[in-house]
């Protein structure tokens, strides 16, 4: 191999030096030891040229810094960065036979923050996070793309999954609370990359809502859900349910709900926005003595009757003039 006179850590170009005439042994307690050339810490290019393998380094005042390569039978299988004696900046490995990157390891001031690891076709297969000596997230790979990432929030374990489409789309991802077992959040893709639905709980109230959409982007439903205690597995409905027309999207009807039990207004419409109906709930049961359901074109068609436990007492119809059908 033919080396340039690279610059070393210096302004100057630096002849290399064999690390034949180097000594390293020359430590003080408490400070890293330097590599002395000639008595004096040694700054420049270190060759180490001991067949099958090779390697360049540069050290400024006896200490690793700057860029490091390294060969075997003439092919680089690593490269690296130091700053003042520790790995800093990314170090590298790579295969011996294909030459693609096996692995990428990060570290700051000697510490690794980061592990990246490739399959045979240099496709990445798993990423790890450090903070010191522990981990705080890991994901795993398919074919590059990500199929499990693990990882931490408040302390908590948390795990989120990826699926994707023959197309390579990303067809679903979701986050899962692996202490409490329950499911965080979800999103799910046509295989276009349109959001064909997403689900979230959020912890502090217990709350759930799901969105449902058509592949043209419009709304189909939104529900609001509640876990009964922050243990349960079950959830029952909890606040404002709504459903949409498919040929616009204009709202179709709308219930509220209280801890599984319909609660308040409930409205229905026709796709055109006339009202079909609309009355109250109290604990699950209609609580209005008088409904009134009209025609699309917005004329009275039915007035239902009940008494005051919902149960159905009388329903008087009407034709369009508005005149009651014997």
């Amino acid at each position: 191999m033919l080396l340039p006179l690279l610059p070393g850590c210096d302004t100057q170009p630096q002849l290399p030096i064999d690390a034949s005439e180097l000594d390293n042994s020359h430590c003080i307690d408490g400070k890293p030891c330097r590599t002395l050339y000639r008595g004096e810490p040694f700054s420049g290019i270190r060759v180490d040229s001991e067949a099958p393998y090779y390697s360049v380094q540069q050290y400024q005042e006896g200490l690793v810094q700057g860029f490091s390569l390294y060969t075997n039978q003439g092919k680089l299988v690593r490269t690296a960065w130091n700053h003042q004696g520790k790995q800093h900046g990314v170090d590298t490995g790579y295969d011996l036979n294909t030459g693609h990157v096996h692995r990428k390891d990060t570290f700051v001031r000697g510490i690794r923050v980061k592990a990246e690891r490739y399959d045979e076709r240099g496709q990445l297969k798993s990423m790890q996070l450090w903070q010191g000596n522990r981990l705080i997230q890991e994901n795993n790979y398919d074919n590059g793309l990500p199929t499990v990432s693990r990882f931490r929030v408040d302390g908590q374990k948390r795990s989120r999954s990826y699926n994707f489409y023959t197309n390579g789309m990303l067809g679903r991802m979701y986050e899962y609370d692996e202490e409490e077992g329950r499911l965080l959040t979800e999103k799910v893709w046509f295989s276009d990359g349109t959001l064909k639905s997403e689900e979230r709980f959020y912890p502090a109230s217990n709350m759930k809502f799901t969105k449902h959409y058509r592949s043209n982007g419009q709304l189909i439903s939104f529900q609001q859900y509640y876990y009964p205690t922050p243990s349960a597995t079950s959830i029952e409905p909890h606040g404002l349910h709504l459903s949409f027309c498919a040929e616009n999207g204009s709202l179709k009807e709308s219930t509220e709900y209280v801890e599984g039990k319909k609660q308040g207004l409930y409205q229905r419409f026709y796709c055109n926005g006339v009202r079909h109906s609309s009355y109250h709930y109290r604990d699950g049961v209609i609580a209005d003595k008088e409904v009134r359901v009209y025609q699309p074109e917005g004329t009275l068609f039915i007035v239902k009757q009940y008494d005051v436990k919902g149960t159905l007492l009388n329903e008087i119809y009407y034709n369009p003039q508005g005149e009651v059908i014997e």
